[in-house]
């Protein structure tokens, strides 16, 4: 998740729109700030999220916490909500709050582009700024400077390909060149290689 620049306050509750409220008798400093937030939070009154289609869930967690706060979310690819964002900011518009999204299209298009602020210092609940709680004990962000894109989701996965167990037999595939065999012509789908923004670091 990244914060898209003319940051609301109310982008930092999106990141911690699951938290609920036994986080108040923690105690700490954090509790003005937090109260400070929150109330311009609600005296805004709306927040503009663009996300990935499948990001519904956070939403409706965030809208049973605060109901006093409308939700406005665009959805899409990464591409797409990336160049709508591009095209806002030629016509001189600054409507997205919160980007939630794949790394590809937070890094080469956004980050690269200037288009982000920091989401390291929004970051104010005691839960959310423990390192400790988080995989591998510590917050972990996609830019070098650690401080813009933050990768709040890990699965252990090595890429991203399903077969039919019933038709294909795994051990026919000993290179991706396999892929080539003119047995499979027809029988492979793919998602459309330009719907990401691909590209190296």
């Amino acid at each position: 998740m990244i914060v898209v620049k003319r940051c609301r306050v109310l982008v930092i509750l999106m990141l911690l729109a699951s938290v609920t409220v036994h986080a108040w008798a923690q105690g700490g400093g954090w509790k003005k700030e937090w109260a400070k937030t929150l109330a311009a939070a609600k005296e805004e009154g709306r927040i503009n999220i663009y996300m990935y289609y499948r990001s519904g869930a956070v939403l409706k967690v965030f809208e049973k916490e605060h109901p006093e706060i409308r939700v406005v979310s665009v959805t899409g690819t990464g591409s797409q909500l990336t160049a709508r964002i591009r095209a806002e900011r030629r016509a001189g518009k600054y409507i997205p709050d919160v980007f939630n999204g794949g790394f590809q299209s937070n890094f080469n298009v956004l980050y690269k582009g200037g288009a982000l602020d920091p989401i390291k210092n929004a970051l104010i609940l005691p839960e959310v700024v423990d390192e400790s709680k988080w995989y591998g004990r510590k917050h972990r962000y996609v830019d070098k400077e650690n401080r813009y894109i933050f990768a709040y989701l890990a699965r252990p996965r090595g890429g991203q390909m399903s077969y039919n167990s019933k038709l294909v037999n795994p051990r026919e595939f000993n290179s991706y060149r396999d892929f080539l065999n003119p047995r499979w012509k027809g029988k492979i789908v793919s998602l459309d290689p330009t719907l990401t923004t691909l590209g190296k670091r």
